[in-house]
């Protein structure tokens, strides 16, 4: 939804873009493509629906949206996963970050829309994120959501006030405790997602 994907027009009359996104949801559960759960936030008690791929679907899926050039994963785990060509124009790119590095494109970097970059609970070793990532080279970014990231250890949103098309930003499951003032000038910012893993956090 925050990357434009699904339009007004596709709405029957009265129904806002999140009631329209539900229905989708709802229809791509039926068909068995995705299952929904109510997911629990810590501290609020506050019950969310979540969904995920049904088992199975996920790989298939992945792999489809890889071969269309819908989507590009980088896994930083594995120096046979570390490669992004000008040539591959992904518009949606995933980082997982391990101890290889990945150089990007700024022909690459100025056309992606959607960025996710993870750290898995069990990766130790690691090449400095700021070696990976300059956010300041992704200006025409919707989505950042950060997953498991500790901002304690590691240092990544050097540039992100940049991003002044952002939509959704989303710290779900990482260890913050401050974020740059400039995301409040964030004018177009719809889902800003605060779960993070433990602690507070600060508006610095």
């Amino acid at each position: 939804m925050m990357e434009g994907l699904l339009s007004t027009s596709q709405s029957v009359k009265g129904e806002s873009m999140m009631d329209m996104t539900e229905r989708y949801l709802k229809e791509l559960a039926r068909m068995g493509v995705v299952e929904m759960q109510p997911e629990e936030v810590r501290a609020t008690k506050k019950l969310f629906k979540t969904c995920r791929f049904v088992q199975g679907m996920e790989t298939f899926c992945v792999s489809n949206c890889e071969e269309k050039c819908f989507l590009k994963i980088i896994d930083l785990r594995r120096e046979d996963c570390c490669s992004l060509l000008s040539s591959d124009g992904p518009r949606r790119l995933v980082i997982y970050l391990g101890k290889h590095r990945v150089d990007i494109p700024r022909k690459v970097s100025k056309t992606i829309r959607s960025l996710r970059v993870v750290l898995l609970r069990n990766q130790h070793e690691l090449v400095g994120p700021a070696k990976v990532l300059n956010l300041k080279e992704f200006g025409v970014l919707r989505v950042l959501d950060f997953d498991g990231i500790d901002f304690q250890r590691l240092e990544l949103l050097t540039g992100i006030s940049n991003l002044k098309f952002l939509r959704y930003l989303s710290f779900k499951g990482c260890i913050l405790d401050k974020l740059p003032s400039s995301i409040s000038k964030f004018s177009y910012l719809q889902v800003f997602d605060l779960r993070v893993e433990e602690g507070g956090y600060l508006i610095k």
